[in-house]
């Protein structure tokens, strides 16, 4: 009997055998042991929206000013746990360009857009990494050794040829070793007498199977079990190589996850714990107070899910555009036109422009330099339909976008007024450039 000397991991094992291998042989459970009391692990299931607010940003709050345009970029962080996709939802003040950019390159994780909805922008997060169960290697194992078998097969099915349902009922019915009622329907009596048949045919495939896999993990097999295969049914050997095989692809799975390769003699219990504790933290179920089995099994794989952990995180930075319109350079703050306000004889500066939405003039920039409002004062008369936006962009340099909500042509002006205003200090006048993105006024 394979794994003899190891109790915990033989029963462990027979729990998460592939249906076949339950179908040929069934066996006693027994809950794998838990590692002993500690911290509880909580981990942060995110909620299934994140709302990012671009409007409520402070109209003091600077952007950053990218070469692709101003933008509001908010940081957001989250793990992908107990949720297999999370949409973020962005409010913008107008309509621009949102995007959401990903910046953790370890992430397995897919990034949709969505149909915009008025002044919401929908962007769809999906976790690609796909944790696996006991029961998945468990079916993975039937296949493998099914393909082994693939002579024994071909040679089951050509007896079937000549055979009628009920003669094939009868011989499983006879299998002594088969533990699952025989089924009805002439199909499933087929694909089961052809498994079965295949494994009673085939010990000599089986063995050689075991052997080679036995000599790969030595650790996992001792002595007196190799002796037992000699005299094994093929049966018997379908049941070890199901138990071995189904470790082995677990093991090498908890590897490609960044933990270390099994070679203790409870391997099959420590291998059980840590696929258990991967899914239990990937599903978020380590979170339910009342799962004590998902909460030990995170436990026991704490300190070895980092690279699962990185594979789910998601690091992202949501950025907004403030909309500009390619046939209009001086929409782009980098195409501002210069206001320098250092000249300490004057009085004020009245800056004077004019948007045009309907011809693609919709937003004007402005580079305020040496502007300081410790000393100058910005006025803005009220013109229906014209918004400011000021923004710092260093010391002494700001950024000032004039914005028409209208639809047609419309003046705008503001002042810098001198607090201090100099005896016999001038009064400037600055005329938005017709040569667009260009014009430069220095005083």
């Amino acid at each position: 009997m394979m794994m003899a000397n190891t109790a915990h991991g033989h029963q462990f094992a027979a729990s998460v055998l592939p249906s076949l291998f339950l179908a040929l042989l069934t066996h006693g459970t027994v809950t794998a042991a838990a590692p002993p009391a500690a911290e509880d692990v909580i981990w942060a299931v995110p909620p299934p929206v994140l709302k990012v607010d671009f409007a409520a940003a402070e109209p003091q709050t600077p952007p950053r000013f990218l070469a692709d345009g101003a933008a509001w970029e908010f940081p957001l962080g989250f793990t992908l746990a107990g949720r297999e996709r999370v949409t973020i939802e962005a409010q913008l003040p107008e309509p621009g360009k949102f995007e959401f950019v990903q910046t953790n390159p370890a992430a397995q994780v897919e990034i949709r857009r969505l149909p915009a909805a008025g002044a919401i922008e929908k962007t769809d997060v999906l976790r690609t990494w796909k944790f696996k169960t006991m029961k998945d290697f468990g079916q993975e194992a039937d296949r493998v050794a099914l393909q082994a078998l693939e002579q024994q097969r071909q040679q089951a099915r050509q007896e079937m040829a000549d055979r009628n349902v009920k003669a094939l009922q009868a011989y499983l019915r006879n299998v002594s070793q088969l533990k699952t009622p025989v089924p009805e329907q002439e199909q499933e009596v087929r694909d089961l007498y052809e498994k079965v048949r295949a494994v009673e045919l085939g010990p000599d495939v089986l063995r050689a199977c075991l052997t080679e896999l036995a000599d790969r993990r030595g650790a996992w097999v001792t002595a007196e079990e190799r002796k037992a295969w000699d005299k094994a049914s093929g049966f018997e050997l379908m049941r070890d190589y199901g138990r071995l095989l189904t470790l082995d692809l677990a093991d090498k799975y908890l590897a490609a996850c960044g933990f270390q390769r099994e070679t203790e003699q409870n391997f099959a219990t420590v291998i059980g714990l840590k696929v258990a504790g991967i899914e239990a933290f990937a599903a978020g179920r380590s979170l339910d107070p009342q799962d004590v089995d998902a909460r030990q099994a995170v436990k026991a794989a704490a300190q070895d899910l980092g690279k699962v952990r990185t594979a789910l995180t998601v690091l992202a930075q949501c950025r907004y555009y403030l909309p500009a319109d390619p046939e209009d350079p001086n929409s782009q703050w980098f195409h501002a036109q210069r206001v320098v306000c250092a000249a300490r004889n004057l009085a004020s500066v009245t800056v004077s422009g004019a948007l045009d939405p309907s011809h693609h003039d919709r937003a004007d920039w402005w580079t305020l330099a040496e502007y300081d409002p410790a000393w100058v004062r910005l006025e803005f008369p009220s013109v229906e339909g014209v918004t400011y936006q000021v923004y710092p962009d260093g010391e002494r340099r700001y950024r000032l976008r004039a914005v028409s909500a209208g639809g047609g042509p419309v003046r705008y002006d503001f002042t810098l007024h001198a607090r201090t205003v100099p005896t016999d200090g001038k009064r400037v006048e600055v005329h938005e450039s017709a040569v667009k993105a260009i014009a430069k006024f220095p005083f």
